[in-house]
């Protein structure tokens, strides 16, 4: 993890610090730190609004302590993993016990300096012991596991429970895997083949692309639909084109109504910020457009160099394997574009509208 400082806005230190260490750190050697998707986003310069220049990613860190304070109960040897949500601990959020939700929620790792560099000094109040049992590969996957334990545990899923994850990446996947070790039947719905191979692999029953879900779902069930649907792709588009099947799944218009209600205010918002802010339209098509050119070819997911390179897909190419009607995260942006000019009264572009009306 010896690695050089760069001239990007992203440098990765590989020296010890010699100073610096406040009262209440821990002097970690780290030895494993996973890549998230929200690392590459800041790779290729997507969230520079948030990372500062010479910002240190890795947010899914494990290592293992050199130094510590005495009071800390921790010491030379401690193999730890790092909990990178720092919140405020005194908003609404925080006093309703929602944390996650902290109106002044920071991440170590992506707004404050992270783990990927060989030495890092962290709040001892942000250490967790690891287990002997759990091997150091393994231990780095504790803060992704967490994200799929709470997600799992807040739907309740119960034995016997039938459950449907949408999307198959690293979160999905280990939904899918914390809902099967609670008892639950579980199947994921995922379009991507090399990922389809991933889930394969874990034994976990798959609804491929050119398979209707709805369909697939009522055999599966005997027609009685899931129990519990998670919606884990990550894009507004596809949680917004999969509602419609997952309301005929689960069987709950209610729910359905409110998750409308959600959609039409998360658009509302959208409209808003562009009026207020009309060059974060462009800042959003490239982290869409970027979403959809990842979907392309997960084996190179880590090739950092060669994704850096990378400048978005052509804007005529639908994603990878989209089901016919799916738009891409270009067409919201011109949705939302498209409405805002009617608001306006601007004269439209030469051709038909490109997105869906809003």
């Amino acid at each position: 993890m010896r690695l050089p400082r760069q001239d990007t806005p992203l440098s990765l230190p590989a020296e010890r610090p010699s100073e610096g260490i406040a009262r209440d750190e821990a002097l970690l050697r780290v030895r494993r730190v996973g890549i998230c998707g929200t690392d590459l986003h800041i790779f290729q310069g997507h969230l520079d609004h948030r990372v500062p220049r010479g910002g240190v990613i890795g947010h899914e860190t494990f290592g293992e302590v050199v130094e510590a304070p005495g009071p800390s109960g921790f010491t030379r040897g401690d193999r730890v993993v790092v909990e990178p949500v720092v919140c405020c601990g005194s908003c609404r959020a925080c006093r309703m016990g929602a944390s996650y939700l902290c109106y002044e929620l920071k991440v170590l790792g992506v707004d404050l300096p992270g783990g990927m560099r060989e030495y890092w000094a962290v709040s001892t109040s942000r250490l967790l012991r690891v287990p002997d049992s759990i091997s150091d590969d393994h231990a780095a996957l504790i803060e992704p596991l967490a994200v799929a334990v709470h997600d799992v545990n807040r739907a309740d899923v119960k034995r016997d429970d039938a459950v449907l994850v949408f999307g198959g990446g690293p979160i999905g996947t280990l939904i899918a895997l914390v809902a099967r070790h609670r008892g639950a039947r579980v199947a994921v719905a995922e379009l991507n083949p090399f990922r389809l191979d991933i889930l394969e692999s874990f034994g976990l029953e798959r609804v491929g692309p050119g398979t209707d879900v709805v369909k697939w779902t009522d055999q599966w069930t005997d027609g009685t639909g899931v129990d519990i649907a998670f919606e884990v792709t990550g894009n507004p588009v596809a949680a917004l084109a999969l509602l419609e099947a997952t309301v005929r799944v689960t069987r709950l218009p209610m729910a359905v109504d409110r998750l409308r209600e959600v959609a039409e205010s998360f658009l509302h918002d959208v409209e808003a910020a562009l009026e207020e802010h009309p060059e974060l339209a462009e800042q959003l098509k490239e982290m869409l457009e970027a979403e959809e050119d990842d979907e392309d070819n997960d084996e190179d997911a880590f090739d950092f160099q060669s994704r850096a390179r990378r400048r978005g897909p052509d804007p005529d190419r639908p994603p990878p394997d989209a089901p016919p009607g799916l738009p891409s995260g270009k067409a919201l942006v011109d949705a939302v574009e498209n409405y805002l000019r009617q608001r306006r009264g601007d004269d439209p572009p030469d051709g038909p509208p490109s997105g869906p009306a809003v």
